[in-house]
């Protein structure tokens, strides 16, 4: 089976999911019905390494490929925070707050090392 979908696939999960009126409802029960609210964190986490990758092609500088990239992706997951759809009273979200904050962190986290390890007078 693949990732997240042991005993999740029901009849009740399927109608949840099948009964939709618009695209972001679709995305979201989905993401929470069917993979635990993971599917698209893990998928942003792919675009953030394949934005590493082609920044690499550009120019061989890792620390600051992966800035960049966190930066981009954060700016991404913000947006997309954005979507979300109540359903019986419960306001569910693309993505989690701790999901987040993640790339928003890292992009901290690798600023601080880039600015503590650049060279003296460049």
């Amino acid at each position: 089976m693949p990732f997240g979908l042991n005993n999740t696939i029901t009849l009740e999960n399927i109608s949840i999911i099948a009964n939709v009126t618009e695209f972001p409802e679709f995305m979201i029960n989905v993401n929470e019905y069917m993979y635990h609210g993971y599917l698209y964190f893990i998928l942003f986490v792919a675009m953030w390494l394949i934005g590493i990758l082609i920044l690499q092609e550009l120019e061989d500088q890792i620390l600051t490929n992966a800035f960049i990239s966190s930066g981009i992706m954060s700016v991404i997951v913000f947006i997309a925070r954005a979507i979300e759809y109540t359903s019986n009273g419960k306001t569910l979200y693309l993505l989690t707050d701790y999901q987040l904050w993640v790339f928003a962190l890292m992009t901290i986290i690798l600023g601080g090392i880039l600015w503590a390890t650049k060279e003296k007078g460049a």
